[in-house]
Protein backbone atom coordinates (compact mmCIF):
# COMPACT_ATOMS: atom_id res chain seq x y z
CA UNK A 1 0.00 0.00 0.00
CA UNK A 2 1.49 3.33 -1.07
CA UNK A 3 1.85 6.12 1.47
CA UNK A 4 2.36 9.75 0.42
CA UNK A 5 4.27 11.94 2.89
CA UNK A 6 3.91 15.72 2.43
CA UNK A 7 6.34 18.20 4.00
CA UNK A 8 5.73 21.98 3.66
CA UNK A 9 9.18 23.54 4.01
CA UNK A 10 10.10 27.10 4.91
CA UNK A 11 13.47 28.05 6.43
CA UNK A 12 14.09 24.90 8.49
CA UNK A 13 17.57 24.02 7.23
CA UNK A 14 18.87 23.20 10.71
CA UNK A 15 16.18 20.56 11.28
CA UNK A 16 15.36 19.28 7.81
CA UNK A 17 18.01 16.52 7.41
CA UNK A 18 16.93 14.77 10.61
CA UNK A 19 13.29 14.89 9.53
CA UNK A 20 13.91 13.52 6.03
CA UNK A 21 16.37 10.88 7.31
CA UNK A 22 13.74 9.58 9.71
CA UNK A 23 11.43 9.01 6.72
CA UNK A 24 13.83 7.53 4.16
CA UNK A 25 15.30 5.16 6.76
CA UNK A 26 11.97 3.39 7.26
CA UNK A 27 12.10 -0.34 6.55
CA UNK A 28 9.36 -0.03 3.93
CA UNK A 29 9.35 0.37 0.15
CA UNK A 30 5.99 1.61 -1.08
CA UNK A 31 6.01 5.32 -0.27
CA UNK A 32 6.77 8.74 -1.72
CA UNK A 33 7.99 11.89 0.00
CA UNK A 34 6.78 15.19 -1.45
CA UNK A 35 8.95 18.12 -0.39
CA UNK A 36 7.27 21.47 -1.06
CA UNK A 37 9.87 24.21 -0.65
CA UNK A 38 7.70 27.24 0.02
CA UNK A 39 10.12 30.00 -0.97
CA UNK A 40 12.77 29.30 1.68
CA UNK A 41 15.56 31.87 1.92
CA UNK A 42 17.99 29.70 3.91
CA UNK A 43 19.67 26.45 2.80
CA UNK A 44 16.44 24.43 2.80
CA UNK A 45 16.20 24.31 -1.00
CA UNK A 46 19.79 23.12 -1.31
CA UNK A 47 19.16 20.37 1.25
CA UNK A 48 15.97 19.28 -0.54
CA UNK A 49 17.76 19.10 -3.88
CA UNK A 50 20.53 17.00 -2.36
CA UNK A 51 18.03 14.48 -1.00
CA UNK A 52 16.05 14.45 -4.25
CA UNK A 53 19.17 13.45 -6.18
CA UNK A 54 19.97 10.69 -3.68
CA UNK A 55 16.51 9.11 -3.31
CA UNK A 56 14.18 8.32 -6.21
CA UNK A 57 11.17 8.25 -3.88
CA UNK A 58 11.51 11.98 -3.21
CA UNK A 59 9.57 14.55 -5.25
CA UNK A 60 10.60 18.20 -4.92
CA UNK A 61 8.53 21.26 -5.74
CA UNK A 62 9.97 24.76 -5.42
CA UNK A 63 7.36 27.52 -5.26
CA UNK A 64 7.02 31.10 -4.10
CA UNK A 65 6.16 31.58 -0.45
CA UNK A 66 2.40 31.16 0.00
CA UNK A 67 2.12 29.61 3.45
CA UNK A 68 1.98 26.07 4.79
CA UNK A 69 -1.66 25.48 3.81
CA UNK A 70 -1.09 26.20 0.13
CA UNK A 71 2.15 24.20 0.22
CA UNK A 72 0.25 21.19 1.56
CA UNK A 73 -2.37 21.62 -1.17
CA UNK A 74 0.44 21.46 -3.72
CA UNK A 75 1.53 18.19 -2.14
CA UNK A 76 -2.02 16.82 -2.18
CA UNK A 77 -2.34 17.53 -5.89
CA UNK A 78 0.80 15.48 -6.59
CA UNK A 79 0.18 12.64 -4.12
CA UNK A 80 -0.42 9.20 -5.60
CA UNK A 81 -0.62 7.18 -2.38
CA UNK A 82 -3.70 5.58 -0.89
CA UNK A 83 -3.04 7.33 2.42
CA UNK A 84 -1.65 10.79 3.15
CA UNK A 85 0.69 11.64 6.01
CA UNK A 86 1.55 15.29 6.76
CA UNK A 87 4.93 15.71 8.45
CA UNK A 88 6.35 18.97 9.74
CA UNK A 89 9.96 19.37 8.57
CA UNK A 90 11.32 20.25 12.01
CA UNK A 91 9.95 17.07 13.61
CA UNK A 92 10.80 13.41 13.07
CA UNK A 93 9.50 9.86 13.39
CA UNK A 94 10.93 6.73 14.98
CA UNK A 95 10.05 3.04 14.78
CA UNK A 96 8.35 1.17 11.94
CA UNK A 97 5.72 3.80 11.27
CA UNK A 98 5.03 3.06 7.59
CA UNK A 99 4.58 -0.64 8.26
CA UNK A 100 2.17 0.14 11.10
CA UNK A 101 0.18 2.40 8.77
CA UNK A 102 -0.18 -0.46 6.31
CA UNK A 103 -1.26 -2.84 9.10
CA UNK A 104 -3.95 -0.57 10.58
CA UNK A 105 -5.38 0.53 7.22
CA UNK A 106 -6.04 -2.99 5.94
CA UNK A 107 -9.77 -2.33 6.47
CA UNK A 108 -9.54 1.13 4.80
CA UNK A 109 -10.66 3.60 7.51
CA UNK A 110 -11.06 7.21 6.40
CA UNK A 111 -8.84 8.42 9.22
CA UNK A 112 -6.28 6.93 11.61
CA UNK A 113 -5.27 8.78 14.77
CA UNK A 114 -2.02 7.78 16.50
CA UNK A 115 -0.47 8.70 19.81
CA UNK A 116 2.62 10.92 19.70
CA UNK A 117 5.41 12.48 21.76
CA UNK A 118 5.72 16.11 22.77
CA UNK A 119 9.46 16.71 22.88
CA UNK A 120 11.18 19.67 24.48
CA UNK A 121 14.90 19.93 23.77
CA UNK A 122 17.30 22.26 25.54
CA UNK A 123 21.07 22.35 25.78
CA UNK A 124 21.57 19.36 28.05
CA UNK A 125 18.54 17.12 27.94
CA UNK A 126 15.50 15.99 25.99
CA UNK A 127 12.20 15.85 27.84
CA UNK A 128 9.21 13.99 26.44
CA UNK A 129 5.52 13.92 27.25
CA UNK A 130 3.34 11.05 26.07
CA UNK A 131 -0.04 11.62 24.43
CA UNK A 132 -1.74 8.35 23.62
CA UNK A 133 -4.72 6.04 24.10
CA UNK A 134 -5.47 2.94 26.16
CA UNK A 135 -6.13 0.62 23.26
CA UNK A 136 -6.72 0.35 19.53
CA UNK A 137 -10.30 0.87 18.44
CA UNK A 138 -12.26 1.45 15.25
CA UNK A 139 -15.34 3.66 15.40
CA UNK A 140 -18.12 4.31 12.91
CA UNK A 141 -19.44 7.83 12.46
CA UNK A 142 -21.98 7.59 15.28
CA UNK A 143 -19.43 6.20 17.72
CA UNK A 144 -16.83 8.79 16.73
CA UNK A 145 -19.23 11.69 17.23
CA UNK A 146 -20.18 10.34 20.62
CA UNK A 147 -16.52 10.08 21.66
CA UNK A 148 -15.43 13.32 19.99
CA UNK A 149 -15.45 15.64 23.02
CA UNK A 150 -13.36 13.30 25.13
CA UNK A 151 -10.88 12.80 22.30
CA UNK A 152 -10.64 16.56 21.80
CA UNK A 153 -9.93 17.09 25.49
CA UNK A 154 -6.99 14.70 25.18
CA UNK A 155 -5.28 17.26 22.87
CA UNK A 156 -4.84 14.73 20.06
CA UNK A 157 -7.39 16.10 17.58
CA UNK A 158 -5.92 19.50 16.65
CA UNK A 159 -2.86 18.33 14.78
CA UNK A 160 -2.19 16.81 11.36
CA UNK A 161 0.95 14.85 12.01
CA UNK A 162 -0.43 12.18 14.35
CA UNK A 163 -2.90 11.11 11.67
CA UNK A 164 -3.10 9.51 8.25
CA UNK A 165 -5.93 10.35 5.85
CA UNK A 166 -7.42 8.20 3.12
CA UNK A 167 -6.82 10.10 -0.10
CA UNK A 168 -10.12 9.16 -1.75
CA UNK A 169 -11.99 10.41 1.33
CA UNK A 170 -10.33 13.83 1.05
CA UNK A 171 -11.10 13.92 -2.66
CA UNK A 172 -14.72 12.78 -2.29
CA UNK A 173 -15.47 15.61 0.16
CA UNK A 174 -13.17 18.16 -1.50
CA UNK A 175 -11.23 18.75 1.71
CA UNK A 176 -8.16 20.96 1.37
CA UNK A 177 -6.33 23.75 3.16
CA UNK A 178 -7.22 27.42 3.22
CA UNK A 179 -4.82 30.35 3.34
CA UNK A 180 -5.19 31.50 6.96
CA UNK A 181 -1.76 32.59 8.29
CA UNK A 182 -1.91 29.99 11.08
CA UNK A 183 -4.17 27.29 12.52
CA UNK A 184 -4.37 25.36 9.26
CA UNK A 185 -4.10 22.03 11.07
CA UNK A 186 -7.19 22.59 13.21
CA UNK A 187 -9.34 24.04 10.42
CA UNK A 188 -8.50 21.16 8.07
CA UNK A 189 -9.25 18.57 10.75
CA UNK A 190 -12.58 20.11 11.72
CA UNK A 191 -13.62 19.76 8.07
CA UNK A 192 -12.49 16.13 8.17
CA UNK A 193 -14.43 15.39 11.37
CA UNK A 194 -17.60 16.85 9.90
CA UNK A 195 -17.89 14.13 7.26
CA UNK A 196 -15.61 11.26 8.33
CA UNK A 197 -17.36 7.88 8.23
CA UNK A 198 -14.97 5.68 10.19
CA UNK A 199 -11.99 6.41 12.42
CA UNK A 200 -9.36 4.13 13.87
CA UNK A 201 -7.61 5.06 17.13
CA UNK A 202 -4.12 3.59 17.53
CA UNK A 203 -2.08 4.01 20.76
CA UNK A 204 1.34 3.49 19.11
CA UNK A 205 3.62 6.56 19.18
CA UNK A 206 6.00 7.26 16.30
CA UNK A 207 5.91 11.03 15.83
CA UNK A 208 8.12 13.40 17.84
CA UNK A 209 6.74 16.93 17.94
CA UNK A 210 9.66 19.21 18.78
CA UNK A 211 8.34 22.07 20.92
CA UNK A 212 9.60 25.62 21.28
CA UNK A 213 12.39 25.57 18.74
CA UNK A 214 14.04 28.99 18.27
CA UNK A 215 12.56 30.90 15.33
CA UNK A 216 9.35 28.90 15.27
CA UNK A 217 5.99 30.61 14.88
CA UNK A 218 5.27 30.08 18.59
CA UNK A 219 7.99 32.65 19.34
CA UNK A 220 6.64 35.37 17.04
CA UNK A 221 4.10 37.92 18.20
CA UNK A 222 1.00 37.95 16.04
CA UNK A 223 -1.52 40.70 16.61
CA UNK A 224 -4.15 38.61 14.81
CA UNK A 225 -3.56 35.45 16.85
CA UNK A 226 -6.67 35.91 19.00
CA UNK A 227 -8.93 36.55 16.00
CA UNK A 228 -7.70 33.40 14.26
CA UNK A 229 -8.09 31.30 17.42
CA UNK A 230 -11.64 32.55 18.00
CA UNK A 231 -12.48 31.69 14.38
CA UNK A 232 -11.32 28.14 15.09
CA UNK A 233 -13.47 28.09 18.22
CA UNK A 234 -16.52 29.11 16.19
CA UNK A 235 -15.88 26.27 13.73
CA UNK A 236 -15.67 23.85 16.66
CA UNK A 237 -18.95 25.12 18.11
CA UNK A 238 -20.62 24.73 14.70
CA UNK A 239 -19.31 21.17 14.49
CA UNK A 240 -20.78 20.30 17.89
CA UNK A 241 -24.15 21.57 16.67
CA UNK A 242 -23.89 19.23 13.66
CA UNK A 243 -23.01 16.41 16.06
CA UNK A 244 -26.00 17.40 18.24
CA UNK A 245 -23.60 17.35 21.16
CA UNK A 246 -23.49 20.44 23.36
CA UNK A 247 -20.40 20.43 25.59
CA UNK A 248 -19.92 23.60 27.59
CA UNK A 249 -16.99 22.06 29.44
CA UNK A 250 -15.10 21.45 26.19
CA UNK A 251 -15.75 25.00 24.97
CA UNK A 252 -14.57 26.38 28.29
CA UNK A 253 -11.39 24.31 28.02
CA UNK A 254 -10.68 25.61 24.52
CA UNK A 255 -11.31 29.20 25.61
CA UNK A 256 -8.87 28.68 28.49
CA UNK A 257 -6.25 27.38 26.05
CA UNK A 258 -6.83 30.34 23.73
CA UNK A 259 -6.46 32.83 26.57
CA UNK A 260 -3.24 31.31 27.89
CA UNK A 261 -1.65 30.85 24.46
CA UNK A 262 -2.53 34.44 23.52
CA UNK A 263 -1.04 35.76 26.76
CA UNK A 264 2.10 33.68 26.25
CA UNK A 265 2.42 35.05 22.73
CA UNK A 266 2.26 38.60 24.11
CA UNK A 267 4.65 37.94 27.02
CA UNK A 268 7.25 36.32 24.74
CA UNK A 269 7.10 39.15 22.23
CA UNK A 270 9.54 42.06 21.95
CA UNK A 271 6.87 44.61 22.78
CA UNK A 272 7.55 47.08 25.62
CA UNK A 273 6.25 46.05 29.04
CA UNK A 274 3.59 48.78 29.02
CA UNK A 275 2.25 47.59 25.65
CA UNK A 276 2.13 44.00 26.88
CA UNK A 277 0.12 45.08 29.92
CA UNK A 278 -2.33 47.09 27.85
CA UNK A 279 -2.94 44.29 25.35
CA UNK A 280 -3.48 41.63 28.03
CA UNK A 281 -5.88 43.93 29.93
CA UNK A 282 -7.96 44.32 26.76
CA UNK A 283 -7.79 40.57 26.22
CA UNK A 284 -9.14 39.78 29.68
CA UNK A 285 -12.04 42.20 29.22
CA UNK A 286 -13.47 40.29 26.25
CA UNK A 287 -16.81 38.60 26.86
CA UNK A 288 -15.47 35.36 25.37
CA UNK A 289 -13.39 34.88 28.52
CA UNK A 290 -16.09 35.45 31.11
CA UNK A 291 -16.46 32.68 33.70
CA UNK A 292 -13.62 30.42 32.53
CA UNK A 293 -11.59 30.50 35.73
CA UNK A 294 -13.44 27.59 37.31
CA UNK A 295 -11.64 25.28 34.86
CA UNK A 296 -9.33 23.99 37.58
CA UNK A 297 -8.44 20.89 35.60
CA UNK A 298 -7.49 22.86 32.47
CA UNK A 299 -5.82 26.13 33.48
CA UNK A 300 -2.79 25.66 35.70
CA UNK A 301 -2.79 27.33 39.10
CA UNK A 302 -0.20 29.99 38.24
CA UNK A 303 -2.08 31.27 35.18
CA UNK A 304 -5.37 31.14 37.04
CA UNK A 305 -4.00 33.04 40.06
CA UNK A 306 -2.61 35.95 38.06
CA UNK A 307 -5.16 36.21 35.27
CA UNK A 308 -8.31 35.82 37.38
CA UNK A 309 -7.10 38.62 39.66
CA UNK A 310 -5.83 40.72 36.75
CA UNK A 311 -2.32 40.96 38.24
CA UNK A 312 -0.94 41.67 34.79
CA UNK A 313 2.44 43.25 35.51
CA UNK A 314 3.42 40.56 38.06
CA UNK A 315 2.16 37.92 35.62
CA UNK A 316 4.39 39.20 32.82
CA UNK A 317 7.43 39.47 35.07
CA UNK A 318 6.86 36.01 36.55
CA UNK A 319 6.54 34.44 33.10
CA UNK A 320 9.70 36.13 31.85
CA UNK A 321 11.71 35.15 34.92
CA UNK A 322 10.46 31.57 34.69
CA UNK A 323 11.37 31.31 31.01
CA UNK A 324 14.82 32.74 31.70
CA UNK A 325 15.45 30.33 34.58
CA UNK A 326 14.39 27.34 32.46
CA UNK A 327 16.76 28.39 29.70
CA UNK A 328 19.58 28.81 32.22
CA UNK A 329 18.99 25.28 33.50
CA UNK A 330 19.44 24.04 29.95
Amino acid sequence: MKISVILPIYNVAAFLPKSIDSLVNQNYDDYEIILVNDGSTDRSREICERYQKKYDKIILVNQENQGSGIARNTGLQLASGEYIFFCDPDDYITGEFFQKVEDVTADYPDLVVFGYWDEFTNKKRVEKASLTFDKEKKMNQKEFRKAFSELFKMKVMYTLWNKVYKKTFLEDYNISFGNAPMGQDTRFNLDVYKTVQDVKIVPDQFYHYVLERPGSSTHKYRDNLLILKLEELKKLEELLVIFDKEDKDLIKMVKSDILVSSCNNIVNSELPLKSKQEIIVKLLSLKEFDNIYDTNHYMNSVNKFFLSRKYIRPYIIFKQVYTYSQNRKG
